[in-house]
């Protein structure tokens, strides 16, 4: 019997019922995780997704279109300013409402991850913090001055004395009202042709790292991957700023400024 129901769903349940299981083994209701043993079915994507995924990032350029709109239209600064933070960083969202004071390094401009906010298992509240994604998600990463800039913003108006990333509230920021917020300002400014969402920026953020030219293995120690193949397997495509400079090199003559047409080739051979 199959159902219809989509693999990414499937996964998000997985993830749930794991950390169920992992509570009922921890108690030593049960002696395993019957989880572990689940394997999901592989979807075959179409074309058309994975052409989605590939776009699934915005430029520099359109960041800052997205935050001058939200800054001049008066919205939610708080989340205008996570949703700026995690372009800079590519936080995972557990990661990135787990940052504490204390994670960061003030003087040298770091900022240590090696925590995630369970809010799969537990209530936002409760915030019970648990190890990241993988053992390759603990690292420590540089942050630019913006980042910094921010961190400041949160600290001047601080209303947790833990936790930098709370809402207006004073509470941990929600996973669904951050979504909404970062898909509804981006579409308003960058249209509605797809969908935004945290891990957009997350996507972004490795997008800039590879047209700055920053190596592959330093890309996935400050975005927490371990295997190059995942990292290579999800942001494989090349954005438009990078196919323009292989033109530009391809095009350079490393010998001379003068550029040989078809017919001096000709003559050459």
């Amino acid at each position: 019997m199959s159902l219809s129901i989509e693999v990414r769903t499937l996964k998000n349940k997985r993830i749930y019922l794991r950390s169920l299981f992992n509570y009922a083994v921890s108690m030593e209701y049960i002696s395993e995780n019957p989880i572990d043993k689940v394997v999901l079915p592989k979807v075959k994507r179409s074309y058309e997704k994975l052409q989605r995924a590939k776009e699934n990032f915005i430029t520099k350029d359109e960041l800052y279109h997205v935050v001058n709109f939200c800054s001049s239209h008066k919205k939610n600064i708080r989340y205008t300013l996570a949703m700026e933070f995690i372009f800079w960083t590519g936080c995972r969202f557990a990661e990135f409402i787990g940052i504490r004071y204390c994670d960061v390094d003030f003087k040298n401009g770091l900022l240590r991850i090696d925590h995630a906010i369970n809010y799969t298992a537990y209530d936002y509240n409760d915030r019970v913090l648990q190890t990241p994604k993988t053992v390759g998600s603990i690292r420590t990463i540089v942050l630019n001055d913006r980042c910094l800039e921010i961190i400041e913003y949160f600290r001047k108006y601080c209303l947790d004395d833990e936790f930098i990333f709370v809402s207006e509230t004073g509470q941990i920021m929600r996973q669904s009202v951050f979504y909404r917020f970062i898909n509804s300002h981006c579409q308003a400014v960058l249209g509605d042709r797809k969908r935004y969402g945290v891990h957009t920026l997350r996507h972004s953020h490795i997008t800039l790292l590879v047209e700055l030219g920053i190596p592959i293995k330093a890309i996935m120690e400050r975005v927490g991957h371990v295997d190059e193949s995942i990292t290579l397997q999800m942001y494989s495509h090349v954005s438009n700023a990078i196919q323009i400079d292989i033109r530009d090199k391809l095009n350079a003559n490393p010998k001379s400024n003068q550029k040989l047409t078809i017919a001096d080739n000709f003559i050459r051979n």
